[in-house]
């Protein structure tokens, strides 16, 4: 109650009375009730009544000043539920109602969706302050009633809400890890997944997922629709997906943090500044916004790393305005992508050093594995052979062989003096056994010493005194090719390039010459059939190639003993070292139009080539393969020309398959008399002639240098070469046989093959020239007679062949 004066205070006979002064922050919060004195009566009242007076200012107080309502509670009607409590007026401008800022300090579970409100949320409410909203006051519980209109109470519920799912749906969305990058919202399926069903219910009473993730701020993996239309949305999707690839690492070496952009490849010790959106104009709600980017970072992903993110939307995007350059040029962002150099020279030079030096890590790795020597025992020669081989070496005698200067050749050129008997049979132990000496039984050694003591008495009868000297010197090397390191010289990949479109140009040639390409048992073959003649049939492919072998050789080929079949039987060529079959062009074509009626077959060896071949196999294979070519065709015979290689492989053809060799041609053989230490001396260990690079011979020498010094061909002669095995004795030729010698030849005993053909009386066609190994392939008159001795000598193959078949009928 309020008293006005002392009188009207001494009349009420008050216990109590207040005088509160009427200001704004005060006038109703202390109205005060007053109470009468204890035993005081007055006709049975206990109280005095406010007047009406009273009561209406108390009433009408709120309204004339808003901010007296700071506190109060709200009720929604009609069932006075709270709201909140009134924490704020808020005056929007002259004329215009006040608003209240209702807020709910403890909203607890949004009644919609049952979303559990976050530690410290608030729930916000703007109310106008109008009697159509407000309509009622209660000043005595300081409560004002609200008639909220429909959707007034729902915005703020709704912004409670977003608050409420917030930090919830970052705990469980994809956030990336990079300063600035984007946080994204998370679909339904995630939030099933971890079974919020809650959290979803939320999202679609505040609006659904795209609405949400616009008003949270947060990334969406599902774009508007025409979003992609604005080439602003597009730059800006560009500049925050390149700020969102900072990762966060650690230096090893000193333990600080750097960032590095899985982008641009840029590196930075400081943590990056994140995107910044400037407004153009003071009005920020115009839209028009600056995104302020680092000039550095301002760049076109690339489409590996835009897929490789899982941002297939964006990458389809550039693509719908015309690709990644097209988007460049019109943004003028650059390529994040590595640009070509703008010198091709220098980039071609990189390449170029690059790849040289892969090849050479690869060549190194090569030479490591084919660099194993030859176990002990490998090349050993069959205890049932020895005897043989050691008369057929003791007979060279008699073509004028003398033990001093077959045994100071394989010494390396050692003077014969300083060869003792002890270093003899260290040598023996080698080429019989493949052994050490101190490796041997007492029998093998007791062996090796009486056939020593043979040599010297050859040589004693001969010359008068003995052969060795007892005892052993120390230090004395022999050409031990199987044990010894590989002769490596690296040569540029390049070289190898070259040497295989050789090849590959050779192959095209021998298209258009008309022959044929095949391969059998990994090796390939070129087969013409012969001028007007049928085509040439392949037996089934699917039957083993031992099988036709045993089958044509045997008798089981139709019409085998018919004497034009024997006449018309292939011609198999066998090439050299070098370059394949591209030096033989010229002499194949001589050779074709000298020989018409027959086929031709010409086989290749790959790994006494210049190339990329792996490794080298032993001429014993390739003999197998040609073995198999023939059966193969259902030929039982084949008139074979070999040159200097070839020859090894036609050695193993007739030791294997004789019957099959009908005619042998053996040019420049290194197959005759292998046990001489000549091949391997000038092949493997002779080092170039660098004085006579000037001639023509020391050209040769060069270029066969080079090839002895290829990784493939070393380890064909240095590992896979053993000389009793590819040795082919004067004695075993057929009949039907042309030797082809060169007198100047450094790689085959010419004369001492002559000397052991005449002694033993053998019926082979000799064709010899004061010439050079190979030279037949650069004299054109040379060649000419040996075409000629070559067509001869097919003839008396083939006529021996026919006189056979015919008696085999008879």
């Amino acid at each position: 109650m309020v008293c006005s004066s002392p009188a009207t205070r001494a009349a009420a006979n008050c216990k109590q009375i207040v005088l509160l002064p009427l200001r704004p922050d005060n006038a109703v919060r202390h109205l005060c009730m007053w109470r009468p004195r204890r035993g005081w009566k007055s006709g049975g009242a206990t109280r005095c009544s406010i007047t009406e007076e009273v009561r209406r200012r108390a009433a009408l107080q709120p309204l004339n000043d808003p901010e007296l309502l700071v506190g109060w509670e709200v009720l929604a009607m009609p069932k006075r539920i709270r709201v909140g409590s009134v924490e704020e007026v808020i005056y929007t401008g002259e004329g215009a109602a006040p608003l209240l800022r209702v807020v709910n300090s403890d909203p607890n579970r949004d009644p919609a969706s049952g979303v559990a409100a976050a530690p410290g949320a608030r729930e916000e409410h703007l109310v106008p302050f109008v009697r159509e909203i407000v309509p009622t006051l209660e000043p005595k519980g300081r409560i004002a009633l609200l008639q909220p209109p429909p959707g007034l109470l729902e915005l703020g519920r709704r912004r409670s809400l977003l608050e409420r799912l917030r930090p919830q749906l970052l705990e469980i969305g994809p956030a990336g890890s990079a300063p600035g990058a984007p946080q994204y919202m998370p679909s339904r399926k995630a939030l099933e997944q971890a079974g919020r069903a809650d959290l979803v219910r939320g999202v679609m009473a505040a609006g659904g997922f795209l609405a949400v993730a616009q008003e949270l701020g947060l990334r969406a993996r599902r774009r508007p629709q025409g979003y992609w239309d604005s080439l602003e949305n597009l730059e800006q999707e560009l500049s925050e997906f390149v700020a969102s690839s900072w990762a966060e690492l650690r230096d090893d070496d000193s333990g600080a943090t750097y960032f590095y952009n899985q982008v641009t490849g840029r590196i930075s010790w400081e943590r990056p500044t994140p995107l910044q959106r400037v407004p153009l104009s003071e009005e920020a709600g115009n839209g028009d916004w600056l995104v302020v980017e680092d000039e550095r970072d301002r760049v076109v992903p690339s489409r590996k790393a835009l897929m490789g993110a899982g941002r297939y939307d964006l990458h389809h995007a550039i693509q719908f305005w015309g690709g990644y350059r097209a988007v460049a040029e019109v943004l003028e962002r650059p390529h994040s992508w590595p640009r070509p150099l703008p010198d091709r020279h220098a980039l071609r030079a990189e390449l170029r050093a690059v790849s040289q030096v892969l090849f050479y890590g690869y060549q190194c790795w090569r030479y490591r594995v084919l660099n194993a020597p030859a176990p002990p025992g490998a090349a050993a020669v069959p205890p049932e052979d020895v005897a043989q081989l050691q008369e057929r070496l003791l007979g060279l005698a008699d073509a004028g062989m003398t033990a001093v200067e077959y045994f100071s050749g394989w010494f390396r050129g050692a003077p014969p003096e300083a060869i003792r008997r002890g270093n003899v049979e260290e040598f023996l132990a080698y080429g019989f056994h493949c052994r050490p000496l101190a490796d041997l039984s007492g029998e093998d050694r007791e062996a090796l010493g009486g056939y020593i003591d043979r040599i010297e008495q050859l040589h004693g009868e001969k010359f008068g005194k003995p052969a060795f000297l007892p005892g052993r010197a120390p230090g004395l090397a022999f050409m031990a090719h199987l044990w010894e390191p590989l002769p490596y010289f690296w040569k540029p990949l390049a070289v190898h390039l070259a040497a295989e479109g050789m090849r590959g140009a050779t192959c095209a040639a021998l298209l258009a010459l008309g022959f044929r390409a095949s391969r059998c048992r990994g090796f390939r073959y070129w087969v013409k059939a012969p001028r007007g003649g049928r085509a040439l049939s392949l037996k089934d492919p699917r039957t083993p190639c031992s099988t036709l072998i045993r089958a044509v050789a045997g008798g089981a080929a139709p019409n085998e003993a018919d004497g034009g079949r024997a006449a018309a039987a292939p011609l198999l060529f066998l090439h050299g070292v070098g370059l394949g079959l591209t030096p033989y062009l010229h002499f194949l074509l001589e050779l074709g139009a000298a020989c018409p009626g027959r086929p031709m077959v010409l086989l290749e060896a790959p790994h006494v080539s210049v190339g990329l071949t792996p490794r080298a196999v032993a001429a014993e294979a390739v003999a197998i393969g040609a073995a198999a070519v023939l059966a193969r065709h259902g030929w039982a015979q084949a008139a074979v020309v070999a040159h200097s290689y070839g020859t090894f492989v036609a050695s193993h053809l007739l030791r294997l398959h004789c019957e099959m060799v009908q005619a042998m041609v053996l040019i420049d053989p290194v197959a005759m008399l292998t046990c001489h230490p000549q091949l391997l001396s000038t092949f493997v260990y002779k080092p170039p002639d660098v004085g006579s690079l000037g001639s023509l011979l020391g050209v040769v020498d060069s270029f066969r240098y080079l090839f002895s010094r290829d990784l493939t061909i070393a380890h064909a002669f240095c590992r896979q070469f053993v000389w009793h095995r590819d040795c082919l004795w004067p004695q075993d030729l057929p009949p039907a046989s042309l030797l082809v010698l060169a007198a100047r030849d450094d790689l085959v005993p010419s004369a001492l093959v002559l000397a052991h053909l005449a002694a033993l009386g053998h019926p082979a066609r000799v064709n010899s020239s004061p010439a050079g190994h190979g030279a037949f392939l650069l004299n054109t008159a040379w060649r000419k007679r040996i075409v000629a001795d070559i067509r001869l000598t097919l003839d008396e193959g083939a006529a021996a062949a026919v006189a056979k078949a015919a008696l085999g009928q008879g």
